[in-house]
């Protein structure tokens, strides 16, 4: 019998009306509609517990940026004990954490100061779901059901991963519930958790890498779903639905990063094209496989007149049990951790420009095929080779 997909909503804490949190970036810096896609009211995401001891409550949260000083001054009460308990805050890349010691039995904490009288319930954690398991995590949304099921298939054919997790942020094509009996018609997948992650994915920095500073619901879906479901996880592959990850040989990326002494892979990534009066255009019949070519990274100046880079910012696998708690999930890197530097050779991945609605900027334009230009992709096609696509 197939898998079916728990759904999982956190519990998120607002800021009261009064109070807000406040953009870093120069206002002459910000785009017109910078205030409508800026997260100024959550608080918090969510608040679990770290792991299955229940001694360590988790808050996980947006980068508290002006609200700094007022979280460290916050009183925090476990209940129903009554018992104080610190708050030990910590500001990371587009991202916080808070973390509380606190009693055994302990069902939700009560934080008091100027933000009044809060209360923020606890989650159990999830880790016993996903111990031992190969998983695929990413953020989504309203990307065509059957792009995520060929995803899904390739990198569980091809990478032998056996589990799913994805974060729904906030699709109106579909619901939820559909999303997860996309996933439970596949075969081979002996766990899915699709997670409602329904925060504003706020305004991205520019191409020249300034501001980067105000989109807080990618790093914010990867550091919760690292704590409350994947720290039991044999490892991890974090990439979007965009994206197929190639390795030279027959090991898969999971077995790359585990066989690492420091347990975790980091790879670029090809943009794949397709051509004028070549292959179909609209979303609905597009698939992974109507597209066999990658940009030349050499060839840097055809890259600059498509108006994209040759490379791609990279991505990662790792281990979790081998990531220290320091050490922050991003989407192109492990940061705050030295081996999440690290470049693995042997491990690329494909970004198919037209896999996409094109949310952040119109991909569909197909350049003429040239050959210097343009490589085939064998590898990928050899990929593809061992993909079940309709199981």
């Amino acid at each position: 019998m197939k898998h079916v997909p728990f759904t999982y909503r956190p519990r998120p804490t607002l800021l009261p009306p009064q109070i807000e949190r406040v953009p870093t970036r120069p206002a002459e810096h910000r785009e017109a509609d910078f205030r409508q896609r800026f997260d100024a009211e959550t608080l918090f995401f969510d608040a679990i517990y770290a792991d299955e001891r229940r001694d360590t409550a988790l808050i996980l949260a947006p980068p508290p940026f002006n609200l700094a000083g007022p979280l460290r001054a916050t009183r925090a009460t476990a209940q129903p004990s009554s018992s104080t308990c610190a708050l030990k805050l910590e500001e990371l890349d587009r991202h916080g954490r808070a973390w509380v010691r606190v009693p055994a039995g302990t069902t939700h904490l009560e934080l008091g100061g100027v933000f009044g009288r809060l209360d923020v319930p606890l989650a159990a954690n999830c880790s016993d779901a996903f111990r031992g398991r190969r998983v695929l995590l990413t953020v989504t949304k309203d990307n065509e059901l059957d792009w995520i099921q060929d995803w899904i298939r390739y990198h569980r054919d091809r990478h032998r991963a056996d589990a799913v997790l994805l974060y729904d942020n906030g699709s109106t094509a579909y619901t939820p519930e559909d999303l997860a009996e996309a996933v439970a018609r596949l075969s081979g997948i002996e766990v899915a958790g699709i997670v409602v992650w329904p925060f504003k994915y706020g305004p991205q920095g520019r191409a020249d890498g300034r501001f980067w500073d105000s989109d807080f619901c990618q790093n914010g879906a990867l550091e919760h779903a690292r704590w409350l479901f994947l720290r039991s996880a044999r490892s991890v592959l974090s990439v979007d639905v965009d994206e197929l990850v190639v390795s030279g040989d027959t090991r898969t990326v999971f077995e790359r990063a585990e066989a690492a002494w420091h347990g975790s892979a980091r790879f670029n990534g090809y943009w794949m094209y397709g051509f004028a009066d070549r292959g179909p255009t609209s979303d609905a019949e597009l698939s992974f496989r109507d597209f066999e070519y990658y940009l030349n990274s050499a060839q840097r100046p055809a890259a600059e007149a498509l108006g994209v880079e040759a490379l791609c910012p990279t991505k990662w696998a790792v281990v979790p049990a081998r990531c220290p708690a320091r050490a922050q999930w991003c989407a192109h890197r492990i940061k705050r951790w030295l081996p999440g530097y690290l470049a693995s050779s042997g491990l690329s991945y494909r970004h198919f420009r037209e896999i996409s609605h094109h949310w952040k900027l119109n991909r569909r334009q197909r350049p003429r095929f040239d050959p210097q230009v343009f490589v085939h992709d064998a590898e990928l096609l050899a990929s593809y080779a061992k993909v079940s696509w309709s199981a």
